[in-house]
């Protein structure tokens, strides 16, 4: 009995300073990025980044396209005729997300497969511009992938906006 008493009051003060409530300034609300977006298999990781969700008919954005071999190995790129990646703008219609646009329209020809090296990164970084025939307020995507690794496409929610703006503002 004598020993209970004490290791009650130990546990009881050790609950007591266990729950403390943290620090304000510790405290951060989580942050969502909806600007990247990575997809991964077989060891090869591509990622797309854009400087922002939203855009207004004639923007130009660049479109930053990361492919990074995690292996140890050389990740072959089967590419056939066409671009080295591709980029692609979805609308869902009809119960399903249909591709609208495919860019480059106008290919750099790529003829035979190309190698990312073990622990090695490629860097793309496209321009496009908002097309005045985007869907407006709509969600879109827009998605990229290699040419010939359609198996790894990432892709991001956008909305193209109209440019003016709310005279309230």
């Amino acid at each position: 009995m004598k020993q209970i008493l004490p290791c009650f009051i130990v546990a009881a003060g050790w609950l007591l300073v266990g729950c403390s409530t943290p620090e304000p300034s510790s405290v951060q609300a989580p942050t969502l990025d909806t600007t990247t977006a990575t997809a991964s298999a077989d060891g090869l990781q591509l990622t797309i980044h854009l400087p922002k969700a939203t855009f207004a008919p004639g923007d130009k954005f660049p479109v930053k396209i990361v492919a990074t071999n995690k292996t140890p190995r050389g990740i072959r790129i089967k590419a056939g005729t066409g671009a080295p990646y591709y980029i692609y703008l979805l609308q869902y219609k009809n119960a399903g997300w249909k591709q609208i646009k495919t860019y480059p329209s106008a290919a750099a020809i790529v003829t035979r497969e190309w190698v990312i090296s073990p622990h090695k990164t490629r860097t793309f970084a496209p321009v496009l511009t908002v097309e005045p025939d985007w869907p407006m307020y709509e969600n879109l995507r827009l998605g990229v992938n290699l040419n010939g690794r359609e198996d790894v496409a990432p892709f991001l929610n956008i909305e193209v906006l109209n440019k003016t703006k709310d005279p309230k503002h």
